[in-house]
């Protein structure tokens, strides 16, 4: 850790005899602070050689405290300079990170433009959870309950991430989620599939999940940027996410059904049959109290920030703002409706959702 930090210090102070002592001094203090903010503080109140770190941008401060928390990176296990993520991963790996560069960098007072600081890091890691979406969709959609063995793609993930000193726990705690959602997508589209019953719980667990993505990357946005969200900003997004994941599952209806893909309107239709709109409409309901709520509990700046984010997406899709239930397929009816579309050429294998829906 020391020599990590050395590395960092050098453009700074080139001389060895004052480099050296000042990187053992940082790997010290970030040991005795623990969080970023606490080791910024005690470098403003320092004395001695110690206290010129004081003066370094508050960017080099924080690559200086991931470096020492760290270490080097790890060593790149095999396969890692192999490809693993496809052009398709990264295509579409673009909408979500255009639409997490206007909501989210604003919410932490940035920029969009902002988002080029840290494109290496916010690209690979979010095609890399694509490229892994994608192949869980593949075994859902051929009924399968179990996951392959970790590839490469995953390994890359993890090296990139603890190379660059990001796999902190609220990172880990996020791609957790992710596998969680990923083991709950197979269960339920294996017994979507089967016509074997649905519980509404483990529907609506599954949505909750889904977004997973954006939520790795926020973590990665408030390390990254040392601004890691509130907890209230935190809760008032993923309500916000969940709303947006149903808007786009009532778009993708037809399709996520033709391809056997999780989608919380045909979860409904198998727990709840004819009834599935109504019942999901009051949990849509449900999840827009909580969302006001949400929002009213967030400073004016985040909340104002928030406000003319939606307004721009609005005026971008006029129509965004409004709920739309597709007709649904009850569950004897899906296999003659993905017949029909393999009959007019109209179902390709693989593949989930790339809609260019706003943040709700």
């Amino acid at each position: 850790r020391v020599d990590a930090v050395s590395r960092l210090l050098r453009p700074h102070y080139p001389d060895d005899s004052v480099c050296g002592p000042l990187a053992s001094a940082v790997v010290a203090e970030v040991g005795r602070a623990r969080t970023f903010d606490r080791f910024a503080c005690r470098l403003v109140d320092a004395d001695g050689p110690s206290a010129s770190l004081a003066d370094l941008p508050l960017r080099v401060l924080h690559r200086l405290f991931l470096a020492a928390r760290s270490g080097p990176p790890a060593a790149a296990p095999p396969g890692v300079d192999a490809p693993v993520v496809s052009f398709d991963s990264l295509r579409r790996a673009r909408t979500t990170l255009d639409d997490f560069s206007k909501f989210y960098l604003p919410l932490h007072g940035l920029a969009q433009v902002d988002f080029f600081r840290w494109l290496p890091q916010l690209t690979f890691v979010e095609a890399a959870i694509y490229q892994l979406d994608q192949d869980n969709e593949e075994l859902a959609r051929r009924g399968r309950r179990e996951a392959e063995a970790a590839g490469p793609t995953e390994a890359a993930l993890r090296a990139v991430l603890e190379g660059e000193g990001l796999l902190l726990p609220e990172v880990e705690a996020e791609l957790a989620a992710g596998r969680e959602y990923w083991a709950l997508e197979r269960r339920l589209c294996a017994a979507m599939l089967r016509r074997e019953p649905v519980g509404w719980g483990e529907v609506l667990e599954a949505s909750s999940l889904k977004s997973f993505d954006y939520r790795v990357l926020h973590a990665l946005l408030g390390s990254l940027s040392a601004a890691p969200p509130s907890p209230q900003l935190r809760a008032f997004l993923r309500v916000d996410e969940v709303l947006t994941d149903v808007a786009d599952d009532l778009f993708d209806y037809e399709k996520d059904v033709a391809q056997n893909s999780f989608n919380v309107l045909r979860g409904a239709v198998h727990a709840f049959g004819e009834e599935a709109p109504l019942r999901l409409a009051a949990e849509i309901g449900r999840l827009e109290r909580e969302h006001e709520a949400a929002l009213q509990a967030l400073p004016e700046g985040q909340r104002a920030a928030y406000c003319r984010c939606r307004a721009d997406a609005m005026a971008r899709r006029p129509r965004s703002g409004k709920w739309v239930f597709p007709r649904v397929l009850l569950p004897a009816q899906e296999e003659a409706h993905r017949a029909a579309l393999l009959r007019g050429g109209g179902l390709e294998g693989g593949g989930g959702s790339d809609s260019d829906s706003s943040s709700s």
